[in-house]
């Protein structure tokens, strides 16, 4: 742009800036700071600098400065001298605005910091204290309680099936298993077996005296008398292997007869009788112990949610922690980079004339 001044005794200069803050440079022109930098540097009295008049142009960014002297020449050193001091002075602002902003910043950025480091503390601590690090382990428990429910399902199915079969072997032979178990420790034992043969001995003479001779016959009476002893003998020694009083009626269904086939059979009926309450019983302990353990999960995995609820909590505290740290050191960033925000540079657009 052209100057505007008076011809050989005023000087003046035009210059713009990045955003619209003419009417403070325009105060900051005329301030005492600025004429004493300008005066000081001509090594002049401020009182003979002389006044400066600053314009502004309209429908622009620009300024326009003038200042009268004595001559061109001088004109011309104020403009420049007032120019420079003008700049200096924004330097020092920038600067001062620049340390304030950072001591701010930087309050600001240690407070963010205290508290990051709070939820990080937090957040370890509890992992340590309550032994939870992530949902992996609700998903882990979530399995194994899947596992053993489906190891349930198939133990009860085979209890109905194995329970169906003891019912049957018990309508067939009459008897319980814990019968069938006794009667086959009396068949093991080898006095009960020699003193049953005796007692078995006994019956069959007396069996075959009585239709031909009468009760008193002297060899009915012994005979009677041998199966007598035979058979208190045999109540004895069963009440000593089974550890209770065992009645002539019980010891007979205990008997285990095997003179013949269907004596042979029985026993494997009673085996196979006490093998599947074995069975059974293994089961209903099975499905007891699957059952407690499963209902052990149920209660750690409502521990482990709660657990997990407060890490969650945690957690989420210390993401909000660094977004907002992450957010403050970007701000720094950006504040350091931009020195001119609130000062805008300024450019001469036409030097001093």
């Amino acid at each position: 742009m052209p100057s505007i001044g008076q011809a050989n005794t005023s000087s003046g200069t035009s210059f713009g800036s990045h955003s619209d803050p003419r009417e403070n440079y325009k105060l900051m022109a005329t301030s005492g700071t600025v004429l004493n930098l300008a005066a000081e540097s001509l090594e002049i009295p401020t009182s003979e600098f002389g006044k400066t008049n600053v314009e502004l142009i309209n429908n622009t960014t620009l300024l326009l400065l003038e200042i009268n002297a004595q001559d061109p020449q001088l004109a011309e050193s104020k403009a420049w001298a007032l120019y420079q001091a003008l700049y200096k002075r924004l330097n020092v602002l920038r600067s001062q605005e620049q340390t304030e902003r950072d001591k701010s910043v930087q309050q600001v950025l240690e407070d963010t910091r205290v508290k990051l480091t709070d939820a990080q503390n937090k957040l370890s601590n509890y992992k340590l204290r309550s032994g939870f690090n992530s949902s992996d382990q609700i998903k882990d428990l979530i399995g194994n309680m899947g596992n053993l429910q489906t190891k349930l399902i198939d133990a009860i199915a085979q209890y109905r099936q194995t329970n169906d079969g003891l019912q049957q072997l018990v309508t067939t032979l009459r008897l319980s298993p814990q019968k069938a178990a006794d009667a086959l420790v009396l068949q093991t034992d080898q006095e009960f077996q020699k003193i049953l043969v005796e007692y078995t001995d006994a019956t069959t003479i007396l069996t075959n005296l009585l239709p031909n001779r009468g009760v008193n016959y002297p060899d009915v009476v012994e005979a009677r008398q041998k199966q007598q002893a035979s058979l208190q003998a045999l109540l004895q020694r069963g009440q000593k292997l089974l550890g209770i009083p065992v009645e002539q009626l019980s010891l007979e269904r205990l008997i285990l007869d095997n003179s013949n086939g269907s004596g042979v059979k029985r026993g494997d009926l009673f085996v196979q009788l006490v093998k599947t309450d074995a069975e059974l019983k293994g089961l209903e302990g099975q499905i007891a112990a699957l059952k407690q353990q499963i209902g052990d999960l149920k209660a750690e995995l409502n521990v482990l949610t709660e657990k997990e609820s407060i890490h969650d909590n945690l957690d989420r505290n210390l993401q909000i922690a660094q977004a907002v740290f992450a957010s403050t050191l970007t701000k720094i960033d950006l504040s350091k980079g931009d020195p001119f925000a609130s000062f805008p540079m300024i450019q001469i657009i036409e030097e001093p004339t």
